[in-house]
C-alpha cells in the first residue's frame, strides 16, 4: 500500500509513503521474497533530477515513520486546502498516527489512540493488518477495514484541522466460511452519509455491506448492516480488487468485468 503527496508549494517534489505488506510475512522467500520490513516509510522524489525523469534525493530514502505497522494508509486535505495529512495505524496497538505534509516537510504525528488494537486474533500470520483505510467525502469522516481473523469494519470522526481521530463505531462482520477471507475495502457514498465494505474471498467471491450512520459509540452486527450486494459471478478476478468513487457511483473493479452501486439509492 502507498500514497503519493506533491510537496505543497512546489512543482517538483514528491512525497512517496509505502506500507510493507501484511507485517513482512507476506512474499517469503519461497514466494519470491524477501520482503524488506520498514512498517510504514516515505521517501522524497525530486522530479528535475536523473534528466527530468526524476529520482529519490540522496539520504531521503525510505525514512521510517511507524514500525510495527499495518498496511493501512490514506492522504486528505487540510482545511486550509493547501497541506495533506497523511494517517496510518501501529500494529499491536489501537493508535493512529497522522503526520501533515507542509511545504517544510513532515511534521511529527499527530497520535490518537481509539477504536480496536489490531493484532493478530488468529491468522497467524498477521493477516489482521489487511484491508483500506479511506477518508470520506466530506474529510471529516474515515474508515478502514481488519482482515481475518478480526473481520471487522470501523468508522471515525477524523478533524482536518488537529488531525485527530474519534468517536469510533464497529461493524461485525461474518467470517467467511472459506478460510483466508475478509473485509479487504472500504469506501463512502458521494455524500459521506453511508458507508460501504466490501469483503474479499479466496473463491472468487466477494460480499458487500454498507451501513447509514447512527449513533456513536456503538458496534453493528452484520445482521444490522444493509446487504447491498450478494456475491457476484463467479469469475476470474484480480488477486486484489478496491472501491473507489466517482460522482455518482461505486465502481466495483473485476477482470474483464466492472460491476457499479448507486451507495445513495437502496
Amino acid at each position: 500500500s502507498g500514497v503519493v503527496v506533491k510537496a505543497p508549494g512546489s512543482t517538483n517534489l514528491y512525497y512517496i509513503f509505502t506500507a510493507s505488506a501484511q507485517m513482512g510475512i507476506a512474499f517469503p522467500p519461497n514466494l519470491g521474497g524477501p520482503q524488506v520490513y520498514n512498517g510504514i516509510a516515505y521517501s522524497v522524489v525530486d522530479m528535475n533530477l536523473n534528466g527530468g525523469m526524476g529520482d529519490v534525493i540522496a539520504g531521503q530514502k525510505n525514512i521510517q515513520l511507524v514500525h510495527p505497522a499495518t498496511e493501512k494508509i490514506t492522504a486528505v486535505r487540510h482545511c486550509n486546502g493547501r497541506d495533506v495529512w497523511v494517517v496510518t495505524h501501529e500494529w499491536n496497538s489501537n493508535r493512529f498516527f497522522a503526520y501533515l505534509v507542509t511545504s517544510a516537510g513532515v511534521s511529527a504525528p499527530v497520535i490518537s489512540a481509539v477504536g480496536l488494537v489490531h493484532q493478530d486474533v488468529g491468522s497467524g500470520q498477521g493477516a489482521e493488518a489487511i484491508g483500506y483505510m479511506k477518508v470520506a467525502p466530506d474529510q471529516q469522516h474515515l474508515a478502514l477495514a481488519c482482515f481475518t481473523a478480526m473481520n471487522k469494519a470501523e468508522l471515525f470522526d477524523f478533524q482536518n484541522v488537529t488531525g485527530v481521530v474519534s468517536n469510533p463505531v464497529t461493524l461485525n462482520l461474518p467470517a467467511s466460511p472459506n478460510g483466508y477471507a475478509g473485509p479487504y475495502g472500504v469506501s463512502f457514498s458521494p455524500d459521506g452519509k453511508q458507508f460501504v465494505s466490501f469483503e474479499l474471498e479466496r473463491l472468487v467471491k466477494k460480499r458487500y455491506f454498507s451501513i447509514d450512520y447512527k449513533e456513536k459509540d456503538q458496534s453493528y452486527s452484520h445482521e444490522e448492516a444493509r446487504f447491498i450486494a450478494k456475491t457476484v459471478p463467479d469469475i476470474i478476478r484480480k488477486e486484489f480488487g478496491e472501491e473507489s468513487l466517482n460522482v455518482e457511483e461505486l465502481y466495483l473493479d473485476q477482470l474483464f468485468n466492472y460491476y457499479t452501486i448507486n451507495p445513495n439509492r437502496d
